[in-house]
């Protein structure tokens, strides 16, 4: 069985608010998933290496598609964009040039 926290919980996006038994936890100490939310699953697949976790969308925060909390935020990367555009054309009679 995964030991999750309450921390993790919450980054997942679970809403611990609505169930009792996970707003009674302390922040460090392992939570049983399958009995705090119910009709939760866990599952390891040993072929790909992979924890999949299923969580009923009720029991799941609701956040506009996309959205970032901001303690996630970072300052990105330094960065600088150039562009520039040069055209000529050449005529009989009469020269142009945009830049």
């Amino acid at each position: 069985m995964p030991c999750f926290n309450q921390v993790l919980l919450e980054r997942i996006g679970l809403n611990s608010s609505a169930f009792p038994e996970l707003a009674q936890q302390q922040n460090n100490k392992c939570i049983n998933l399958l009995k705090a939310v119910p009709d939760a699953t866990i599952n390891f697949d040993f072929a790909a290496m992979r924890l999949n976790i299923t969580i009923p969308q009720i029991a799941l925060l609701s956040s506009a598609h996309g959205y970032i909390p901001p303690e996630e935020w970072d300052e990105g990367i330094p960065a600088l964009l150039l562009n520039y555009n040069f055209t000529g054309n050449r005529g009989n009679g009469n020269d142009s040039l945009f830049f």
